[in-house]
């Protein structure tokens, strides 16, 4: 069901999803390593689409974590929020994260995850999602997030990456996950 409602979405709108399935359990796993979740007071997943990495996530976090999700899409916001209604999930725009984070009474947040295709994004979109992102992880906290295999030769993906290292103070590369479709990487920035 889930890759259904996604292929769906990616039909409709395929520059704001970006890839034609949900991301798999491999990259999923390569997003939420090294980058502190089991110490984590707060943690925050961008873009969770149909909820694919969510518990990976969540099962790396320890009990007191605060956690929640930020989704625009609508359809993938109702999915999402049936799929775990356990789970906060705000139907928002990434770029409003100051104002969740005032909502969940947090000065700032440990982890920020995101599967949203950035080099689709127009680079006006991509600076706004960025300076939220920064703007709101505490110091020498992790972003992460991913970029499909095209997203190392593309003009938009070298210049993202290049984005990157001026938001951030360290960017780290995984290795290839050859066993996603499309195949990826994980960014590891770190503030």
């Amino acid at each position: 069901m889930s890759t259904t409602t996604f292929f769906k979405n990616f039909i409709k709108t395929p520059s704001s999803i970006g890839a034609v399935c949900p991301t798999s359990s491999y990259l999923s796993k390569e997003m939420t390593r090294e980058i502190g979740l089991e110490k984590a007071e707060s943690v925050v997943e961008l873009g969770p689409g149909t909820g694919a990495i969510t518990p990976h996530i969540v099962d790396a976090l320890n009990p007191a974590t605060k956690f929640f999700a930020v989704e625009l899409n609508t359809e993938f916001y109702n999915y999402f929020r049936n799929k775990y209604p356990e789970l906060t999930i705000y139907h928002e725009d990434a770029s409003n994260l100051k104002h969740i984070l005032k909502k969940e009474e947090l000065d700032g947040i440990d982890a920020v995850i995101s599967a949203l295709p950035w080099t689709t994004l127009p680079v006006e979109v991509q600076d706004k999602l960025l300076t939220a992102i920064v703007d709101a992880l505490n110091p020498g906290c992790y972003f992460t997030t991913i970029s499909y295999v095209t997203g190392r030769f593309t003009t938009s993906g070298k210049k993202f990456n290049s984005k990157l290292k001026e938001y951030f103070s360290h960017v780290g590369l995984s290795k290839m996950e050859w066993r996603n479709i499309p195949p990826s990487f994980v960014y590891r920035c770190k503030k």
